[in-house]
């Protein structure tokens, strides 16, 4: 019986310090691809998950030997001229735990984005505070967009480094892109509006924005399940006002 599953069956990976996140998984992923140092999984974790799962460098660093430490990951030393390296691959318990993860659905996702945090405080600061945020926003946008392109042009080419996986990748891609896309455009909207403002109060805003959320998209077509307006979010029926607080709340050990 293997490592991963004699923890599996003790309950050891329900424990905090055994428990696997996302973030573990996605680093065993990246070995499972190819070996890696450490610096390298680090790096790859920035240049392919930046916009969709962001982690620090350090946790990323410190996540590996933890995997190391559980007998998913092998630590192998290497020598490089006057120093040596410590190259990881993923073990058949690795393996196997990635898998078992893959099998199972994804957690509900949500948005990281400073801009939006920096909206929904915007009475706390300046019309000129509000513009620089959303400007910002679109500049961010833009710059994803660029990169976008950039990838595009490598698929096309034939040339992109995970060229064998591009049945799949095109898929994020198309994501990621559309979501740039209607986040610049969001953006261009919010400034068009912040710009006629003269300040934060709402005295003579309240019928424009009753418009723009009067054209919102109203969610599931008719006949599917009612939505409950609760604070400032939306539960669709069957899911209780205390399943969205443990949504919102609940730590993440991440």
């Amino acid at each position: 019986m293997d490592q991963y599953l004699i923890m599996v069956q003790s309950g050891l990976l329900s424990s905090g310090i055994m428990r696997l996140s996302t973030t573990s998984h996605a680093i065993l992923g990246m070995l499972a691809f190819r070996p890696a140092t450490a610096y390298e999984l680090a790096k790859g974790m920035g240049t392919n998950f930046t916009y969709f799962w962001p982690r620090a460098r350090s946790h990323v660093l410190a996540e590996v030997k933890r995997l190391a430490d559980l007998g998913l990951a092998r630590a192998q030393s290497e020598p490089t001229g006057r120093r040596a390296r410590t190259v990881y691959s993923l073990t058949p318990e690795g393996r196997r735990a990635l898998e078992r993860w893959m099998a199972t659905p994804p957690t509900a996702f949500g948005l990281e984005i400073e801009g939006l945090v920096r909206v929904f405080l915007a009475p706390f600061g300046s019309v000129d505070d509000l513009a620089a945020s959303l400007e910002a926003t679109r500049a961010e946008a833009v710059t994803m967009l660029n990169m976008a392109a950039g990838i595009l042009e490598q698929y096309s080419a034939g040339t992109a480094p995970a060229q064998e996986h591009i049945h799949v990748r095109a898929l994020l891609i198309d994501f990621l892109t559309h979501f740039a896309e209607c986040t610049e455009a969001w953006a261009e909207r919010s400034l068009a509006t912040v710009r006629e403002w003269d300040d934060l109060s709402p005295t003579g805003k309240e019928q424009a924005a009753r418009r723009t959320l009067a054209a919102m998209p109203r969610g599931m077509s008719a006949g599917g399940p009612a939505v409950e307006t609760w604070g400032n979010i939306q539960t669709s029926a069957g899911m209780s006002r205390r399943d969205v607080e443990n949504r919102r709340t609940a730590p993440s050990l991440e």
